[in-house]
């Protein structure tokens, strides 16, 4: 109750009960990517970026935003898959072989002829 008692009033106000469900429903939100990154990363080795994205795109909803930090390597691998879903890459950078970006699921969804073309390439 102490860290919710941001002013120190000994009482939890309405912005400060908001503020801590916010970061506690965050935190479990954090947690459950990062067991789903360590579902895919059966052998440590990272994870299969197709499967990360294609969880990612499930569980994030339209207009949802995704924020990536890792090397170059991997967001160039990234960036690539989430352009090819027409997702909006707000912001890509990197420094010392360490990047960052962000980007934003788009309304867009593939046409059925689109998906059964797809699936007889692959």
């Amino acid at each position: 109750m102490e860290a919710a008692d941001v002013d120190g009033n000994r009482s939890i106000d309405y912005i400060e009960f908001i503020s801590a469900t916010m970061h506690r429903h965050r935190l479990e939100r954090d947690e459950h990517l990062y067991k789903a990154f360590q579902y895919f990363d059966k052998d440590s080795s990272w994870c299969n970026y197709e499967a990360v994205v294609a969880e990612v795109d499930r569980i994030l909803r339209p207009e949802g935003t995704l924020i990536v930090r890792d090397t170059v390597e991997a967001i160039s691998a990234l960036e690539g898959l989430v352009k090819s879903m027409h997702w909006e890459v707000c912001m890509s950078s990197s420094k010392d072989n360490e990047g960052l970006f962000s980007v934003q699921k788009s309304m867009w969804r593939p046409k059925e002829l689109e998906t059964v073309e797809y699936a007889m390439v692959g």
